[in-house]
């Protein structure tokens, strides 16, 4: 029996949308919904934000802009494409097309009704946004301009303390990714890391779930990605009923940008150290202490260099008493849901 949908099916690449539903999309609301993965390196939130990204947005046909590459492949069997009028089946496939950050920032018209997906946002727009502060960028109402392009955005940091705040601000839900073999029970029952990722989501608009994470300070209860053969079968909750959808991401393929291997091999060491000082609760911390802690003399690095780089990753500073350099380490925490009390790191 053919299968009832509100639009006619033109080809095999239509039914792929029919057969796996979206996770987050809500149809009526409009396209413009912003999504924030966060994670630890192999935590899961490029393979997350891919998967995001292809069931809400790629088989429906909406194009996607990413500075990531990502390509899909379905195959629709016979006896599934005779349910919806056709002969026999076929193999589908989908890709996602290179991203310009400049037309980003300058949210150009040809990236209209579709959807954005920035690996590694802290890294991949960190030149773009230092090189445009005082140019469009400066002065973008984020929110007002992807309504206007009618386009969503997905995105994944290692911390949400490290996303540009007007972007952070108006982002719809955060999802907080980690690998459970890296949990306790996960190492005491030794399973391996790359296969079962759990996601904690926090809705920071209504868009959700009507309520917001600011409000009700829980996020939702956990779902899980599962599989090393099938990346993507995910637990969700749907009108309080638990459903399992089998997405198959073997099929699913991403290669990351150079510039976020690049940067991420030489200053990885840097974020960790900054989201130390985050976690302590150190909000301000004076130049020649931040060196010493940084060890900068000991690595081989200029302080210039080093200066050079938080700016990039979007850590401010302003000068203090006595001529001082001070930094300002951004204390915002979704696993808190307040912003931390403001703590001073002085020489000992």
């Amino acid at each position: 029996m053919t299968v009832e949908t509100q639009e006619k099916v033109l080809s095999h690449r239509d039914i792929v949308q029919y057969e796996l539903p979206p996770l987050f999309r809500r149809h009526h609301l409009g396209r413009d919904f912003i999504i924030g993965l966060i994670g630890d390196r192999g935590d899961g939130k490029s393979i997350g934000g891919a998967v995001i990204t292809l069931l809400d947005y790629m088989i429906e046909g909406d194009p996607c802009w990413s500075n990531m590459k990502i390509t899909a492949s379905f195959d629709i069997d016979a006896e599934t494409a005779g349910d919806y009028g056709f002969n026999n089946g076929d193999r589908v496939q989908f890709a996602s097309r290179e991203l310009d950050k400049y037309k980003l920032l300058t949210f150009d018209p040809e990236y209209s009704d579709g959807v954005f997906f920035t690996d590694e946002i802290n890294i991949y727009l960190a030149d773009a946004r230092r090189s445009m502060s005082h140019q469009n960028l400066g002065a973008a109402d984020f929110g007002q301009e992807l309504r206007k392009l009618r386009s969503a955005w997905v995105y994944t940091s290692i911390h949400e303390m490290f996303v540009e705040s007007r972007i952070r601000d108006i982002t719809d839900i955060f999802i907080l990714t980690k690998d459970t073999a890296l949990s306790p029970q996960g190492l005491a029952r030794k399973r391996q890391p790359g296969i079962d990722f759990e996601w904690t989501i926090y809705p920071m608009s209504r868009k959700l779930t009507g309520e917001r994470y600011a409000d009700t300070r829980r996020p939702l209860p956990p779902i899980y990605l599962h599989g090393k053969k099938f990346w993507g079968s995910i637990d969700t909750y749907e009108r309080q009923e638990r459903k399992k959808y089998i997405i198959p991401t073997e099929n699913i393929e991403f290669e990351e940008s150079e510039i976020v291997v690049e940067t991420r091999s030489k200053w990885g060491w840097l974020y960790e150290k900054l989201l130390a000082l985050h976690n302590q609760g150190i909000s301000q911390i004076l130049d020649k202490v931040l060196w010493k802690y940084l060890e900068v003399n000991e690595r081989g690095i200029s302080t210039r260099e080093v200066g050079k780089q938080l700016s990039q990753m979007g850590i401010t500073k302003r000068q203090v008493a006595g001529g001082q350099i001070e930094y300002q380490v951004d204390n915002y925490d979704l696993s808190k849901a307040t912003v931390n009390d403001k703590k001073v790191a002085f020489i000992a």
